[in-house]
């Protein structure tokens, strides 16, 4: 929704006070959205941009990627599209990246409604920053307008202290057999499973309806194996089916992660260590890295909300592929 036009420049040295020339300039339509966009195109996916464009450098994008073969919807805004400089200076980079322009409650309307007449389409990613004048409640108008038109997100949960978010279809769970029977029983009609709860390993083989007393002598209490959730879904995946697993580690997390991503037939696992600072339970941050089978990508300290989106991105290029 916050498209721009990435302006590189390279220079020998910066100077004060004189007129400093450039050696090369290169200009590009960017912003996550965009290059989603494209990178769909590349691999024959048929896809379509929108955004919220303004003024030549708006026209810019816009014309870009229609001589792409991109079809674009685009919501114009009074102020121009943001231009942001990489300068080179032959030793460093410099980055100036501007806000974006301001969105209007009237120009979000109007997107709202174009999302309501658009042809049927299969996915609706928003990627990106948001704009200038763009409150976070605007993503819960959009996964409105989604489910209108047949959306379907399910969320299987054990106790939380979160409300879950608007518009999906909530399932509460107690036990871990309780989330392995609503998890297995969805799994062949999802395109994507993120499977992020942390499930219990074991379980007290038997259960008291009353307080166990205190006894003299050392107290043993049996427990039995739950089902591996994530590893019967791995074994019973349907094609094209994009599975993500998530792991938490304290030593060893890259290697540890790999074989787990190995051992249950996964498409990407998410990896962080408990002992790095702003990482795992407890925090509105992460600190993660993103194992697939190509690579890895190692994520800074980011917002939760900022994870998922990336988490959402690479799901997609895999699906993609």
């Amino acid at each position: 929704m916050n498209p721009a036009v990435d302006m590189n420049i390279t220079s020998q040295g910066i100077h004060p006070k004189v007129v400093n020339r450039t050696q090369d300039s290169f200009y590009s339509h960017n912003g996550k959205g965009i290059n989603l966009t494209r990178v769909l195109r590349h691999f024959g996916m048929d896809s379509a941009a929108l955004g919220f464009f303004g003024g030549f450098s708006g026209r810019y994008i816009v014309d870009s990627l229609r001589e792409e073969g991109i079809p674009v919807h685009p919501i114009q805004v009074e102020e121009t599209t943001r231009i942001n400089i990489f300068l080179n200076d032959g030793s460093q980079e410099y980055k100036f990246v501007g806000e974006g322009a301001h969105v209007s409650p009237e120009a979000q309307q109007e997107l709202l409604k174009l999302l309501e007449t658009l042809p049927d389409f299969d996915y609706f990613t928003i990627n990106g920053s948001l704009p200038p004048g763009i409150q976070e409640s605007f993503y819960d108008e959009i996964l409105e307008v989604c489910r209108r038109r047949g959306a379907q997100v399910v969320l299987v949960t054990g106790p939380a202290a979160v409300a879950p978010p608007p518009f999906v279809e909530v399932v509460p769970v107690v036990s871990a057999q309780d989330m392995f029977e609503a998890v297995s029983a969805r799994q062949d009609w999802a395109d994507f499973i993120f499977k992020a709860a942390a499930v219990a390993d074991y379980t007290p083989a038997q259960y008291a309806g009353d307080k166990l007393k205190k006894k003299d002598g050392e107290l043993s209490i049996p427990l039995n194996r739950t089902q591996d959730i994530l590893k019967h879904l791995g074994e019973h995946r349907r094609a094209g089916q994009v599975l993500c697993g998530f792991s938490m580690e304290t030593q060893n997390m890259v290697e540890n992660s790999r074989a787990k991503l190995e051992k249950k037939n996964l498409d990407m696992i998410c990896a962080n260590n408990l002992k790095v600072a702003g990482a795992g339970f407890g925090t509105d941050t992460n600190v993660m890295t993103v194992i697939t089978r190509e690579g890895m990508e190692e994520l800074p300290l980011m917002s939760k909300e900022e994870a998922a989106g990336r988490i959402l991105d690479i799901a997609m290029g895999l699906m993609v592929k």
